[in-house]
C-alpha cells in the first residue's frame, strides 16, 4: 500500500486502485480484490467488500432491495443447511466414538480383572515356591547331617580297628 500524494488515498501497489475497508469484517482490499492486512481471527469477506463498494442502499429501488435480500437469504439458508449437515455428521461420528469408547472401557475393565486375578495367583505361587525352597534347604541340612554322621561312624570304626591293631 502506498499513499497517493494528491489526495491522501491509499492505493494498491499492484494495480494502483483505491483500497477499500469492509465495515463488517474489517478487511482491506483493493478494487481488483488484492487483499491487505486482514484480522488474524476473521477471514476477509469479498461479498461484504463488494456490497460496500458496488451497492449503495440509497441507489436501489424496492425490487432491487428485495432481490438482494432474497439472494442473501438463499445464501444464508444454504450455509445453514451445510452447517446442519456438518452437525449431523459430527453427531454420528461422536456416537460412533462413544460406542468405541464404551467397548474399550469394557475391554480395559476385563483386562484389569484379569490382571488382578493373575496378581493374586502370583502371590499364591510365591508362597508355594517359598515353601518348596524351605523344604529343599531343610532336606539338604538333614542330608548333610546324616552324611556327617556316616563319615563320623566310619572314622570311629577305623580308629577302633587301629587301636585294636587289627589293621
Amino acid at each position: 500500500m502506498s499513499y497517493n500524494e494528491n489526495n491522501n488515498i491509499r492505493t494498491c501497489k499492484k494495480c494502483y486502485s483505491n483500497i477499500i475497508k469492509c465495515n463488517i469484517c474489517k478487511s482491506k482490499i483493493c478494487e481488483n480484490n488484492h487483499l491487505y492486512k486482514t484480522s488474524k481471527d476473521i477471514l476477509p469477506c469479498y461479498e461484504h467488500i463488494s456490497i460496500n463498494r458496488k451497492i449503495k442502499i440509497k441507489d436501489l429501488n424496492n425490487d432491487e432491495l428485495l432481490d438482494n435480500t432474497k439472494n442473501l437469504h438463499i445464501k444464508t439458508t444454504e450455509k445453514l443447511k451445510s452447517g446442519l449437515q456438518i452437525i449431523e455428521s459430527t453427531k454420528l461420528q461422536s456416537s460412533e466414538i462413544a460406542i468405541t469408547i464404551e467397548n474399550n472401557k469394557e475391554k480395559i475393565s476385563n483386562t484389569s480383572r484379569n490382571i488382578d486375578q493373575i496378581d493374586s495367583e502370583l502371590v499364591i505361587s510365591k508362597k508355594i515356591l517359598a515353601r518348596f525352597l524351605k523344604n529343599i534347604y531343610t532336606n539338604k541340612i538333614i542330608l548333610s547331617f546324616v552324611l556327617l554322621l556316616i563319615i563320623g561312624f566310619i572314622i570311629a570304626i577305623f580308629v577302633y580297628l587301629k587301636k585294636s591293631n587289627k589293621i
